[in-house]
């Protein structure tokens, strides 16, 4: 068993929604980066973050964790704020909808929807842009054997850090110790 962590649930829900090769381009929603301006989009825009987990059971082997997911909705360039709530209604109920006691074909409970929240500030509406968060709750669990230090070692020699010239470290740091050496 591998323990899924929030990024596979982020790309299982990306494939799903964006990059399904068997639904048609205009009937995908388009992949946004909210932490970019948007200045355009020919179709709904949509971005997944699975934000918060909480521990819910903590045994001697084994942890459940309770993972918050929010799927941000962004709908641009409609003539109307009232044809903007026309058209973003029906895509948090499609959304609510389609994931409703969904696995995603990973080891997790299945999803449930909690809540959705406008969170279109001024800035969006001067751009003429809608601004929903659609959140879900799921559930993994994992055990000691499944995370170790080697999967954290995995990851660490997996990421590329640019090299800047800066050393972490100026000397070796005897840890439990207040002398260094």
């Amino acid at each position: 068993m591998n323990t899924v962590i929030a990024s596979d649930i982020e790309a299982a829900l990306k494939a799903k929604f964006i990059e399904d090769p068997n639904i048609p381009d205009e009937k995908k929603f388009k992949a946004i980066d909210v932490q970019k301006e948007i200045v355009a989009l020919s179709r709904p825009g949509l971005s997944w973050a699975v934000i918060e987990g909480k521990d819910s059971k903590i045994t001697s082997t084994c942890i459940e964790e309770t993972m918050k997911i929010i799927g941000t909705i962004a709908v641009k360039n409609v003539a109307s704020e009232e044809e903007r709530r026309k058209t973003m209604a029906p895509l948090v109920r499609y959304l609510q909808v389609a994931l409703l006691d969904e696995d995603l074909d990973l080891d997790i409970d299945p999803i449930q929807p909690t809540r959705w929240d406008e969170v279109t500030t001024p800035a969006n509406l001067e751009g003429k842009l809608m601004v929903v968060e659609v959140q879900f709750e799921t559930a993994v669990e994992f055990t000691k054997e499944e995370v170790s230090f080697h999967t954290l070692d995995s990851i660490f020699h997996s990421i590329v850090f640019p090299d800047t010239g800066e050393t972490a470290l100026e000397s070796d740091t005897v840890f439990n110790s207040s002398e260094e050496v």
